[in-house]
């Protein structure tokens, strides 16, 4: 390396100059964090909470790799420090005390610090502000994940914290309370068909239900909901002077997913019968385009009309198997889906090929045989 002054004063000139890194990675901004909670949890119980590092504004791509942050709470609060990757990261906090907490996340270092505040959740709904309303006795209940229109048996307890051990203990028992259920659409954010608890359909203002509490202060539920989507469910209650119990206010609530148990096909230009050799109908010329409609169903085999209309839209890929003529070339098939309302899905199809075409059933998210209704098969699936 060599420098000089040049011709001016205060002005260095310097060349041969080399600049070596045992690593080079790239460089990642993270634009923002997310929090996704349930809106409400108990002092006697941590809370789960889901966080997302978003690499811009919309979160269409999260950090592709392990990020390191920091919980921060307002008073009142045991926080963890949120190891995050691609997907999202799950912890599990809490709050000692009765009341509203604030939070925030904030990069444990430099290369992790977002360019914007953190944007948090309750299911899809944004708040206006990261907070979280803690109380000393509520519900808690879990509803699993499930194909639309099954049912499901679900505990609801009863819960308060012990005022020595700070621990859950039965808020009731042995009583029959009236509570009051309430249903929300988080994905898609609106919904035509209704939550179903103990055959009873939850209305959009809420439902009052008797529940039993026995002596562990639990109650059974029977779960039910036709449609797709993700659904939050909400249990409260309000004390009163008959109850001895005046002032008292319980909620809990939780978040579900119901997914469609299989898809239908029909390809409404196909002949009828449909052919089984060279002679029978013909549906179109080879690389001529045809409609290949596709309908969500729930268990009972009724159309899912939340299907497709998710904040991210969800889709379906077609599949085809060659059966005639036999050992020949399978270009397969290549097209573009629009969604319509009541779910179904009309698929814009060509193929370079065409022969004889029979349509397929496929279930979806079972390990079961599809059935073909009669030489190249067709199936759909997520």
């Amino acid at each position: 390396m060599t420098g000089s002054t040049g011709g001016s004063r205060n002005i260095h000139e310097i060349d041969n100059l080399q600049v070596c890194a045992t690593y080079m990675g790239s460089y990642n901004t993270i634009d923002h964090y997310r929090i996704y909670h349930d809106g409400s949890g108990l002092t006697c119980s941590p809370e789960y909470v889901s966080v997302q590092a978003c690499m811009d504004a919309d979160c269409t791509v999260t950090y592709a790799g392990q990020a390191s942050a920091v919980l921060t709470t307002s008073s009142g609060w045991s926080s963890t420090q949120a190891f995050l990757s691609d997907l999202s990261n799950n912890a599990y906090l809490r709050s000692m005390t009765p009341g509203t907490v604030s939070f925030n996340i904030v990069g444990s270092s430099s290369d992790f610090v977002a360019d914007d505040s953190p944007r948090c959740f309750i299911g899809a709904t944004e708040q206006a502000d990261c907070s979280m309303e803690f109380y000393d006795s509520g519900f808690i209940f879990d509803v699993p994940d499930h194909v639309a229109a099954t049912s499901q048996s679900v505990t609801l307890s009863a819960v308060r914290t012990d005022v020595t051990t700070q621990q859950c203990v039965p808020g009731f028992s042995g009583v029959t309370r009236n509570l009051t259920f309430s249903s929300s659409y988080d994905n898609p954010t609106s919904g035509t068909l209704p939550v179903s608890v103990n055959s009873n359909s939850i209305a959009s203002g809420g439902t009052g239900l008797a529940l039993g509490f026995d002596a562990n202060g639990e109650a059974a539920l029977d779960v039910s909901y036709v449609d797709v989507g993700q659904i939050t469910l909400t249990a409260s209650y309000a004390g009163s002077v008959a109850n001895g119990d005046d002032g008292l206010v319980m909620t809990g609530n939780d978040s579900f997913i119901t997914r469609p148990d299989h898809f239908d096909l029909t390809i409404p230009a196909n002949p009828s019968p449909v052919a089984t050799d060279a002679l029978g109908g013909v549906l179109t010329r080879a690389g001529d385009n045809f409609d290949v409609e596709v309908s969500a169903r729930n268990a009972n085999g009724d159309a899912a009309p939340n299907y497709g209309r998710e904040v991210t839209p969800e889709s379906v890929g077609l599949s085809a198997i060659l059966v005639a003529p036999a050992g020949q070339s399978n270009p397969g098939i290549a097209g573009s889906f629009q969604c319509l309302w009541q779910r179904l899905c009309r698929h814009h199809s060509r193929r370079l090929r065409l022969w004889p075409v029979q349509l397929g059933r496929g279930w979806h998210h079972h390990s079961v045989p599809r059935r073909w209704q009669t030489a190249t098969t067709w199936a759909a699936a997520m």
